[in-house]
C-alpha cells in the first residue's frame, strides 16, 4: 500500500515545524482540551484505527482495533473525558455510524445503526449532544441532512427535513444554535442557515443567490 500522510506540529509564533509521525496515512489530528494528547486516525495497521500520542510524538497508544472496519473523524468532548468518532467499511456505502468511547478507548458504544451514512460528529459546548451530517437514502441526489444525538436521553433526531442538502454543521459558542450550509440542488449556490438545537426556527441568514 502507498501511504502519503504524516502529522507535523508547527509553532504558532515561530512557524517551526516538527514531524511527529511517519508517512503512514495519519489524518484528522485533534487536540485534547488540556493539550496533553493528540488524537488521530492512521492506516499503519491496515484499516484506519484511532491512536493518541503525546504532543512530541511519543507515548503512542492505540484506542481501536476493528478488523475490516475504519475508525475515523474522531474528536474529544469539551471536558476531554470522551471521544466521538465514526466507523465505516468504505466511503459512501451507507455504513457510516456514530460512536462514542471513553478517552482511554474503553466503553466503545455505537449511537446510530441504520442504512444511511452518518459522519463528522461535532460536540456541543456542554458535551450533551453531537450534531452530524446524515446522507439519506434512497434519493436521486443522495439527500443530505443534519442529525443530533442527545447523549443524556440517548435520543436521535433528524433536525432538517428540507428537500436538498444541509451539511457542515457548527455550534454557536453557547450551544443554543447550529449553523450549516444548505442548497436545494447540486448546482445551486450554497446558503448559510441557522436553527436552534432542536431544529426549530430554521432560517437562511446569508443567501447564496446574492453572491452567485
Amino acid at each position: 500500500s502507498n501511504f502519503f500522510s504524516a502529522l507535523f506540529l508547527a509553532g504558532a509564533e515561530t512557524g517551526e515545524e516538527r514531524q511527529l509521525t511517519d508517512y503512514t496515512n495519519d489524518l484528522d489530528p485533534s487536540w485534547s482540551p488540556d493539550g496533553s494528547r493528540i488524537l488521530f486516525t492512521t492506516s499503519r495497521d491496515g484499516f484506519q484505527e484511532l491512536y493518541t500520542m503525546a504532543p512530541d510524538g511519543s507515548d503512542l497508544q492505540r484506542l481501536t482495533e476493528n478488523e475490516l472496519i475504519n475508525d475515523l473523524q474522531a474528536s474529544y468532548s469539551p471536558d476531554g473525558s470522551q471521544i466521538a468518532y465514526i466507523t465505516n467499511y468504505s466511503v459512501g456505502d451507507g455504513t457510516g455510524e456514530i460512536w462514542v468511547m471513553d478517552a482511554d478507548g474503553s466503553n466503545q458504544r455505537r449511537l446510530t445503526e441504520n442504512d444511511v451514512d452518518d459522519h463528522r460528529p461535532i460536540w456541543s459546548s456542554d458535551g450533551r449532544s453531537l450534531v452530524f451530517t446524515t446522507t439519506t437514502r434512497p434519493h436521486p441526489d443522495g439527500r443530505v441532512g443534519i442529525s443530533l444525538y442527545d447523549l443524556e436521553s440517548d435520543q436521535l433526531k433528524l433536525l432538517t427535513t428540507i428537500d436538498g442538502f444541509a451539511y457542515f454543521p457548527v455550534w454557536s459558542p453557547d450551544g443554543e444554535w447550529i449553523a450549516f450550509l444548505t442548497h436545494e440542488d447540486v448546482s445551486d449556490p450554497r446558503s448559510l442557515a441557522v436553527m436552534r438545537r432542536d431544529g426549530s426556527d430554521l432560517h437562511v441568514v446569508l443567501s447564496g443567490e446574492e453572491y452567485s
